[in-house]
């Protein structure tokens, strides 16, 4: 994850220092060369949130939906659900 999901990042790490937090629910969704989501958005929680090499962010994500879309090498884009 990029500097841009910082709201996510600050959210997730204060939360899990919490005991017996829920978990963080957000929605993501592949996207294309111009970074807009290329599919509708599917459901998901984040499993895991921690800082990566070169300012960017390890997220982890469980879902129920449908990933095909999504490719390893590729970035997807991730919304907070309130």
């Amino acid at each position: 994850m990029f500097r841009e999901g910082s709201e996510l990042t600050a959210k997730q790490m204060t939360d899990r220092k919490k005991p017996n937090a829920p978990p963080v629910t957000v929605k993501v969704a592949p996207t294309d060369a111009s970074l807009q989501p290329s599919a509708e958005p599917i459901a998901a929680r984040v499993i895991s949130c921690e800082k990566a090499d070169g300012g960017t962010i390890k997220l982890v994500l469980e879902t129920d939906g449908d990933t095909s879309g999504f490719q390893v090498t590729k970035v997807a884009r991730v919304w907070l659900v309130e």
